[in-house]
């Protein structure tokens, strides 16, 4: 599920020294399946999301998000959202439903570990996809 190719082919035109242009009339359709509707899904999505992220500053070149205290950022921010959620729900906001903060806080912790794994991978191997 590593995305980032829009991200991958802006990055391409910028190092070649062609502008990238902003046009908010753009408009783009997704066809989303039944399966992208899911619970689980979501949480695997945000997983990779976190994993891509990683990997496309890596190849751009920026050592401030996949720098060595990155891992650690990112799980104390796993932890934080849990405690916000599972303990201290004041925290959370009232006004999202409980199911919502659920699962806003398990795409939150997903994309943490994604980050992590990235992170661990690219410090263990020295490589990322």
């Amino acid at each position: 599920m590593i995305s980032g190719g829009d991200s991958l082919f802006c990055l391409r035109i910028k190092r070649a020294g062609h502008p990238l242009v902003y046009q908010p009339a753009a408009r783009a359709w997704h066809k989303i399946s039944r399966r992208k509707l899911t619970r689980r899904w979501f949480v695997r999505r945000m997983f990779w999301d976190g994993f891509t992220s990683v990997s496309m500053l890596h190849r751009a070149g920026s050592a401030t998000r996949t720098g060595a205290a990155r891992p650690r950022e990112d799980t104390r921010s796993m932890l934080r959202w849990a405690w916000r959620v599972l303990l201290d729900p004041d925290r959370a906001g009232r006004s999202a439903p409980a199911g919502r903060r659920l699962m806003y806080t398990a795409g939150e912790c997903a994309n943490s570990l994604g980050v992590i794994c990235a992170s661990l991978k690219r410090r263990l191997t020295g490589t990322l996809p």
